[in-house]
């Protein structure tokens, strides 16, 4: 159970300090959602759509090959770190030279365009401080990430409640995300030079050439859980307008928050199943079926509730102003569960050096989100987006799970706990449709403590999780 350990310490590092920021980065999101309104908000998600749809090929699954390699054999860091620094350069120079001419295409606006390069410039400049992520995460030394992450987003929040307060406009707001993250970079490099040694840039192309190939299973990887969200924003940009984006982005966003939250335990688990693959294969099952009963635990109760309760939501964090976007909220936020699951079963797949069916699956995934996408969007605006996204995401687990049935880490006792999982969560809807009329905080309060008790009562934690709860607790304690 040391695996239990070292998931537990490095979560704690990162779930304290990823809370922290990402609830300042909400707040500073909610904010400008408001500030802005609708439709210049649309212009933000616009831009935001492109760097995800273009940005993930500034880093090409380099950061997570560096994650499994290291993790490995330590000695690899200063060669891979020495080589990935230029070639990123390159793959930055490529992408931003493609969404510019992909934004000349779309024929915006020089406001939108302007955002648009912005926020790349912010994503290319992400891409190089976590390659420093990378080997933090390869030596589980999460501390430092924890640091830079719970920093970006408290300057982010205060960043933009200052330029609120001076009455900035939206490309002023997005020159505040390119500031944020080359402070990060700065704070990123001081520490990796103090920390091991300034790193000595390679360009050797014997090594680059391997290791670009190995490494792009876990670009499409990264665009399942990126591209298929934005590539409906982009469809929806050019045939609904930039409003109907701003209503599409903004329950967008808040699903964002929590599944960026739920990314840190994927952050901390990939470099421990990369380990225990060669290790124990014993070991690597039972991190992955813990793992899946735990997103649904957690994750599955979050979704319905917010689907139940969306009107008073998107009031609450975005004003009347977003009314529209309550119906797409109630389908966007089944992303989650979705998106999570999915997430834990793309890289157990990595793991075990299946990365050429990740491939196959997130090919099929991308067609049918064009496809589904061209043939609802048209007709039905920002929610035939949301409907496009939840169907994508639907059939891309659907896959995975298929696949991972054929291998021997996977057979029907992982889904042995979904019916205390799905009773549990009836409880917690049948108390908060009694309770809706109240304040949503009570509501969701009461909630909360209904599923928990109906969890308490199905006795679906055995004494496995107890070990690992008990071991978790040690370890915070430490």
């Amino acid at each position: 159970m040391g695996v239990t350990k070292k998931i537990a310490r490095n979560t704690f590092f990162l779930v304290i300090a990823s809370i922290i920021s990402y609830v300042a980065y909400f707040f500073a999101l909610m904010y400008m959602a408001r500030y802005l309104g609708p439709e210049e908000f649309g212009i933000l998600s616009i831009a935001i759509a492109f760097t995800g749809l273009f940005g993930i090929f500034t880093d090409l699954g380099l950061g997570m090959l560096t994650v499994r390699e290291v993790s490995k054999d330590k000695k690899l860091a200063a060669k891979y770190i020495g080589n990935i620094i230029p070639m990123k350069a390159v793959f930055s120079v490529i992408a931003l030279i493609y969404i510019l001419i992909a934004t000349v295409l779309m024929g915006y606006d020089p406001k939108t365009t302007t955002v648009i390069i912005l926020i790349t410039l912010a994503i290319v400049t992400s891409s190089f401080f976590t390659t420093f992520f990378s080997v933090f995460q390869a030596y589980q030394q999460m501390e430092y990430q924890a640091i830079a992450t719970g920093f970006d987003n408290i300057f982010m929040f205060a960043a933009v409640a200052a330029a609120i307060s001076l009455s900035w406009d939206v490309v002023a707001l997005a020159s505040i995300y390119l500031v944020r993250n080359v402070l990060v970079l700065a704070y990123m490099f001081i520490i990796y030079i103090r920390r091991y040694e300034l790193p000595k840039i390679e360009f050797d192309l014997s090594f680059w050439k391997p290791t670009i190939k190995e490494a792009l299973p876990f670009v499409l990887s990264g665009i399942f859980l990126t591209l298929f969200i934005w590539i409906p924003s982009i469809i929806l940009s050019a045939a609904a307008g930039k409003e109907a984006v701003g209503f599409y982005g903004a329950p967008n966003k808040l699903i964002y928050f929590f599944l960026s939250l739920y990314s840190v335990y994927m952050v901390v688990v990939f470099p421990v199943m990369s380990i225990y693959y060669k290790k124990s294969e014993n070991s690597l099952k039972f991190i992955y079926e813990r793992s899946f009963k735990y997103t649904l635990i957690i994750c599955l109760p979050v979704t319905i509730f917010i689907s139940l309760m969306a009107p008073q939501i998107v009031t609450a964090v975005y004003g009347d102003a977003y009314g529209p976007s309550a119906l797409a909220l109630q389908i966007l936020v089944w992303t989650l569960t979705l998106v999570s699951v999915s997430g834990i079963s793309a890289n157990l797949l990595g793991s075990i050096n299946r990365q050429l069916t990740v491939i196959k699956i997130t090919t099929v995934g991308i067609v049918l989100n064009i496809l589904v996408g061209l043939l609802l969007i048209h007709k039905f605006s920002f929610i035939g987006a949301s409907v496009t996204t939840v169907v994508t995401d639907i059939s891309v687990l659907l896959f995975m799970l298929y696949t991972l049935s054929k291998t021997n880490f996977v057979d029907r006792s992982l889904f042995r706990d979904l019916p205390k999982i799905i009773l549990s969560n009836l409880a917690m809807v049948f108390a908060v449709y009694c309770l809706k009329d109240f304040n949503l905080v009570i509501t969701a309060l009461c909630g909360f403590i209904i599923y928990l008790t109906s969890l308490n009562f199905t006795k679906i934690f055995d004494e496995n999780d107890l070990v690992i709860f008990k071991k978790m607790y040690r370890t915070r304690g430490k």
